[in-house]
């Protein structure tokens, strides 16, 4: 494992991995300890984890308690809560969460869906049930245009939208 201290200050603690394996508990404010990688950037929001890179810069996080952040850099930002996983792949992207008790059909469909295979959001949100609803939410912020109204559909259908929000309205917002 090579990691390094990148920044300390009573504000904000980071470290970055450049490979190797880490495990972290943090008790302390959400945001005052993060960790830099190839892939993304982790900001812990008050839990415990554990982070993985290879000597290629890809790798994984595992989310014991709590949740974390995931910042690619795009403008995108990703949650992975406690129960759940997601890679971090080349090209400083991250992929959907997805929770540890997930079929393994779920998790191949995933793994389409990063390799930009056709049909991949399809199989997604067919086989995603109330339990996965922080897969398809994910998948609504990064799915093309074309596709959010679908995955906004499901995304209602396993989780009830908040306040009666319709997926017009959520298309309008972009939330």
């Amino acid at each position: 494992t090579r990691v390094r201290l990148d920044k300390t200050s009573p504000e904000r603690h980071e470290l970055y991995l450049e490979h190797g394996r880490m495990h972290a508990r943090v008790i302390a404010p959400p945001r005052l300890f993060a960790v830099g990688t190839p892939s993304a950037h982790v900001t812990d929001l008050g839990c415990e984890y554990t982070l993985e890179i290879d000597e290629t810069g890809a790798g994984s996080i595992t989310v014991q308690t709590g949740r974390v952040e995931l910042d690619t850099g795009k403008g995108v930002l990703v949650q992975v809560p406690a129960g759940a996983r997601a890679k971090l792949l080349p090209g400083r992207r991250a992929s959907l969460p997805v929770g540890d008790t997930a079929a393994p059909q779920l998790v191949a469909a995933v793994d389409e869906y990063d390799r930009g295979m056709a049909g991949a959001i399809e199989r997604i949100l067919e086989l995603a049930t109330p339990a996965h609803a922080i897969t398809v939410a994910h998948l609504a912020k990064l799915a093309p245009s074309a596709k959010k109204r679908a995955v906004l559909e499901r995304l209602m259908e396993l989780f009830p939208a908040p306040r009666g929000m319709t997926v017009d309205e959520a298309l309008a917002d972009d939330a």
